[in-house]
C-alpha cells in the first residue's frame, strides 16, 4: 500500500488543476460574448467594460493556472483588443499568485498604447509588492527618449508613475544599483536620468552623489534642477563649486537659479553659498539669492544680508 501513496497524492493534486484548466475555455468564450456588449459612444465604453468584461476577467484570474496567466498576458498585448479593455488586465494579473507578474507587465511596456502603459505602472505602484533588481532594470529600460519633451503631459505622467513604482523598492541590490550603475546603463536618455535623480532624493541614495554632480551641468534645465535638489537632500558635500559654475553659465534660466538656491539654503553651507551669490556681480543672481535667503530669514546671517 505505501507504494501507491505517492501516485495517489500526485493524482489528488493534479485533478483540481486539470479542472481549473478546463474552465478556461468556457470563460474565454464568455469573455468574447461580454466584449460584444461594449458598444455605443466611445466615452461610455470604459464603463461598459467595468460592468460586463471585468467580472469575466476576474473569474479567469481566480483560476490561478499557468494557462490562465498566459492567456491574460497575451490579451494584455493583443493589438486587436481595444485599449480601454486591456487597461483593466494589469490589476487582474496582480491579484493572482503569479511570481513573475511584474515582469509580464514590464516586458514590452514601451510598445503598448499610452493608456495601457499607464495602467500597468499604476497597478504596480498601488500593489503591495516591490520590484527586485531585474524588474527595476527592466522598468528603467522601458522609459523615455534621449531628449526631453517639455509640455508632454503624457510622458510626465508616466515618469511620475514609474517613480512611484521604484520608490517602493526595498531590495538592497536594486537600491544600490539605482544609486550607482544605473546611471551608466541609460545611454544618456534624459527621462531615465530624471527618474534616477528623483529617486536619489526620495530614497536618500548617497551613492548617487558623483553622478548627480555631473548632471548639474546638463543641457536639460529640468534635469539639472532635479540633480541639484537631489544633492540638497542627500548632502551637497564639496560640489558647491560645480553648482556655482553651472549657475554662472551664460544664458542659464533664472528658474534654474531660483530653484537651485532655494534647495541649497536648507543647509549651513548652502546659506553661505547664497550669501556669496547675493554679493556677486551678476544682478540677476543677486536678486535670486536674496529671494532664497528670505526663506531662511530666521538665520542671523541671512537677515544681515536682507537688511
Amino acid at each position: 500500500m505505501p507504494v501507491l501513496r505517492k501516485p495517489l497524492l500526485l493524482l489528488i493534486l493534479l485533478v483540481p488543476c486539470a479542472a481549473r484548466a478546463a474552465e478556461l475555455g468556457p470563460l474565454v468564450r464568455e469573455y468574447t460574448e461580454a466584449l460584444k456588449k461594449v458598444t455605443g459612444p466611445l466615452n461610455q465604453r470604459p464603463g461598459l467594460v467595468v460592468i460586463h468584461v471585468v467580472p469575466v476577467l476576474e473569474k479567469i484570474g481566480v483560476l490561478s493556472t499557468t494557462a490562465s496567466e498566459r492567456w491574460l498576458a497575451a490579451e494584455l498585448d493583443n493589438a486587436r483588443t481595444a485599449s480601454y479593455v486591456r487597461e483593466t488586465i494589469p490589476r487582474v494579473l496582480l491579484a493572482g499568485p503569479g511570481k513573475d507578474v511584474a515582469s509580464i507587465l514590464l516586458q514590452g511596456l514601451g510598445k503598448r498604447p499610452p493608456g495601457v502603459r499607464e495602467a500597468c505602472l499604476r497597478a504596480l505602484a498601488e500593489s503591495e509588492g516591490s520590484l527586485g533588481l531585474a524588474e527595476s532594470k527592466l522598468l528603467l529600460q522601458q522609459l523615455g527618449a534621449k531628449t526631453s519633451r517639455p509640455g508632454d503631459a503624457g510622458v510626465a505622467k508616466r515618469l511620475e508613475l514609474a517613480i512611484g513604482v521604484l520608490r517602493k523598492t526595498t531590495d538592497e541590490a536594486a537600491r544600490t544599483w539605482l544609486g550607482g550603475e544605473a546611471y551608466s546603463s541609460v545611454g544618456g536618455k534624459t527621462d531615465r536620468l530624471y527618474v534616477l535623480a528623483r529617486l536619489a532624493a526620495e530614497l536618500k541614495l548617497d551613492g548617487a552623489h558623483a553622478e548627480l554632480v555631473r548632471l548639474v551641468g546638463h543641457r536639460s534645465r529640468e534635469l539639472a534642477i532635479t540633480a541639484i535638489e537631489a544633492l540638497a537632500e542627500i548632502g551637497v558635500g564639496d560640489a558647491f563649486e560645480e553648482i556655482g559654475a553651472a549657475l554662472d553659465r551664460p544664458g542659464v534660466d533664472v528658474r534654474l537659479r531660483a530653484r537651485a538656491l532655494d534647495a541649497l539654503v536648507a543647509s549651513e553651507k548652502g546659506i553661505e553659498f547664497a550669501i556669496e551669490a547675493a554679493s556677486g556681480k551678476d544682478p540677476e543672481l543677486r536678486a535670486v539669492a536674496m529671494g532664497s535667503l528670505a526663506l531662511r530669514a530666521a538665520d542671523p546671517r541671512a537677515m544681515k544680508i536682507l537688511l
